[in-house]
């Protein structure tokens, strides 16, 4: 997985913290130890969701990632999707 702190963020951050990255390299697992913790409380926000469908999805959305009350990560992100024969499966996200 990668990400990367949107222009704004990344100027807050790097002014407290020197050798910080605009982009991470991360993984699968990552992502899912920090949502999964129990202390997390992270409540994902989603909004403007575009969606095409049938057999094929796209889904284009804004997101925020409260996370104990305050935002701590925003920016879009599109989901592509394909129909299985009783639900969806997510084949790509970016």
């Amino acid at each position: 997985m990668v990400s990367e702190l949107a222009d704004g963020s990344f100027e807050k951050i790097k002014a407290k913290r020197s050798g910080v990255s605009q982009i991470k390299v991360g993984s699968f697992r990552d992502f899912v130890r920090m949502v999964s913790a129990p202390n997390a409380k992270l409540r994902p926000m989603r909004s403007n969701v575009v969606r095409s469908d049938g057999s094929v999805a796209s889904v284009y959305f804004d997101y925020v990632f409260l996370i104990g009350g305050v935002a701590q990560n925003c920016d879009h992100e599109t989901w592509q999707l394909v129909k299985g024969s009783d639900d969806w499966r997510t084949t790509a996200i970016a």
